[in-house]
This record gives structure tokens, C-alpha cells and sequence, in this order.
């Protein structure tokens, strides 16, 4: 069940990465669906780095009262509801929040699959198990 459970996580990261770095991809479309400059889109990706990083002790403390699974299934949703949102907007100030929700979701991801693998495997399998899960991750980036 363990590795189960593991395999939804690392698809969730995967799809967290994937969240990350789509906007970069996009940078042009972006720019003339929204009548800005190349700056401007920078806003995007750096205010969802920065939510992501500002959220990463809030997620700590909410790890030890709700689990790894409820904010893996939390963070997902949070993306989710971001991109839907970014694909509908037609303002700037829309676009901004989604970014700040997929970056809020991006935050619980990574965090929570860490504290999956040390409270289910064996301390032998840890370092492992880690390493693995952040190469499978980085699968997003292609």
C-alpha cells in the first residue's frame, strides 16, 4: 500500500513541476493575451515562486495536524482551481491569482512527500526512496 500511495504522490509532484514551469513555456501567448510586456509576465512566474516559498512553514505546521495525504489532495486542488482559473482570466489581476493559488498548492506538494517517505519506509530506505522521488519530479521540467 506504501508504494501505492507513494506513486500518487510522486504523480502529484510530477504535475506540481509541471504547474511550475508551464507558464515559462507560454511566456509569448501570455504577452499578447494580456497586452503586456515581457516584464510584466516575469510578475507571474516570480509571485508564484514567492507564494510558494512563504508557504513552506505554514505547510510544515499543517503536516503535523492534517498528514501528507490530506495536503497532497489539498495542494492538488489548489492547482487545479489555478490553472482552470488562469485559463479563464482576461485580466492581469485574475491571472495573479491564480498564480498565487497554484503556488499555494505547489507548496504542499514536495514537503508533504518528504514527510510521507520518513513516516512509511525504513530508516534504510529513506535516502533512497528521496532521491528517487525528487529525480521522478523533475520529469515535469520536460
Amino acid at each position: 500500500m506504501k508504494w501505492l500511495v507513494w506513486a500518487v504522490a510522486i504523480a502529484a509532484y510530477v504535475f506540481s513541476i509541471i504547474n511550475r514551469s508551464s507558464f515559462s513555456a507560454l511566456g509569448a501567448t501570455a504577452q499578447t493575451h494580456f497586452g503586456v510586456e515581457a516584464t510584466a509576465i516575469s510578475l507571474f512566474i516570480m509571485l508564484q515562486l514567492v507564494v510558494y516559498a512563504s508557504w513552506q512553514v505554514p505547510v510544515g505546521a499543517l503536516l503535523d495536524r492534517k498528514g501528507a495525504p490530506v495536503l497532497i489532495a489539498g495542494g492538488l486542488t489548489l492547482m487545479t482551481a489555478g490553472q482552470f482559473l488562469l485559463a479563464q482570466s482576461e485580466t492581469v489581476p485574475l491571472a495573479l491569482l491564480a498564480r498565487v493559488l497554484v503556488g499555494s498548492g505547489d507548496a504542499c506538494i514536495f514537503v508533504s512527500l518528504i514527510r510521507l517517505i520518513s513516516d512509511w519506509f525504513t530508516p534504510k530506505q529513506i535516502p533512497v526512496v528521496n532521491q528517487i522521488s525528487a529525480n521522478m519530479g523533475q520529469m515535469g521540467q520536460l
